[in-house]
C-alpha cells in the first residue's frame, strides 16, 4: 500500500473511531482496528473489535444504523 493510501485509511479510521465514541451508549467497548479503501476509492469496509462480546450484535445493530449512509 502506498503511503499515502496508507495515511488516508489511517485518517478515516480515526474519524468512524471519534464518530462511534460520541454516538453510542458506551455500554461497551468499541475499537476501530483497520480501514480498507477499494483501488477505485469508492467503497470503505472497517473493521472492529467489541468488549465484552456479548455486546456484539447490539454493536452491529448500532453501526448498521448509524454508518450505513456514511
Amino acid at each position: 500500500m502506498k503511503h499515502r493510501e496508507e495515511k488516508r485509511s489511517e485518517y478515516i479510521r480515526e474519524l468512524i473511531a471519534e464518530y462511534i465514541g460520541r454516538e453510542s451508549n458506551g455500554s461497551s467497548l468499541v475499537t476501530v482496528t483497520r480501514f480498507e479503501m477499494s483501488d477505485r476509492g469508492d467503497v470503505g469496509i472497517f473493521f472492529v473489535s467489541v468488549m465484552p462480546e456479548t455486546q456484539e450484535p447490539a454493536v452491529t445493530d448500532f453501526l448498521t444504523r448509524h454508518l450505513s449512509p456514511i
